[in-house]
């Protein structure tokens, strides 16, 4: 008896294995292909952060520079720095400099600055106003503290100090861009007494941004310069082949 029952069990035909869910499969690459799409999004995020076009980054040749480049057969001297603090405000940054360029001899400032297309209808939106979008929307100023020496601490905390600063130098260049999410201002400051490497005149400077049709109860206010007690590292700015007049 116990012969027949095994004998029965080999009759026995044992199911095919269940097919892979299709629906599983989808979700599975649905999800991969999210996956896929999250991180590639981040990524041209992270780079168009860091990203300005080439005639943003180069130095700018207006005829003082032009001038200065051919009487010194292109050794004009130009410095640069790397910016501390890039931003207005360390939690809702609006605009962000960089790529500053000094050449001390002609008393010129170079800075870039890069803004979020979405900073229009946020500033609307703060406000309660219609941004009129032909013209020039925003007014850059530069400007020093009239103190020698502003704390440092205020710094440290990523704030340029509530005090009425002095203005100096002239904007004599303000070339505009855009790419994808930003838009770009590149400006140019003539006339600056920045004082000799041993007697600096200028210890630090600050771009004020004015905009058109709004009362700001401060300008926005970007840290684009320091040459202190605190901090005065600089580093010779080198002609690229291209970068010439």
């Amino acid at each position: 008896m116990d012969d027949m029952e095994r004998y029965g069990d080999y009759n026995e035909i044992d199911e095919p294995p269940h097919a892979k869910s299709t629906l599983g499969v989808v979700i599975k690459a649905c999800i991969a292909l999210l996956c896929v799409l999250v991180v590639g999004f981040m990524g041209v995020r992270i780079l168009m952060f860091n990203y300005y076009p080439p005639e943003m980054k180069n130095i700018y040749f207006n005829s003082a520079l032009t001038d200065y480049y051919n009487l010194t057969e292109g050794n004009i001297g130009a410095k640069t720095q790397e910016i501390r603090f890039p931003y207005d405000h360390a939690e809702r940054g609006r605009f962000f400099s960089d790529h500053l360029i000094v050449v001390p001899e002609i008393g010129q400032l170079q800075i870039t600055l890069r803004y979020n297309k979405q900073l229009i209808s946020d500033l609307e939106e703060e406000y309660g106003v219609d941004l009129d979008g032909e013209g020039e929307l925003f007014t850059f100023v530069l400007a020093r503290d009239p103190r020698e020496n502003p704390k440092e601490d205020a710094l440290e905390k990523d704030e340029v100090q509530d005090v009425v600063a002095e203005t100096v130098g002239t904007l004599t260049v303000n070339e505009a861009d855009s790419f994808m999410l930003y838009n770009y201002h590149k400006l140019v400051f003539d006339g600056i007494d920045f004082g000799s490497d041993s007697e600096p005149t200028v210890e630090w400077l600050r771009v004020e941004v004015y905009v058109k049709g709004i009362e700001l109860d401060e300008p926005i206010m970007l840290l684009v310069y320091e040459n202190n007690t605190a901090y005065s590292a600089f580093s010779d700015y080198t002609l690229s082949k291209k970068e010439k007049p």
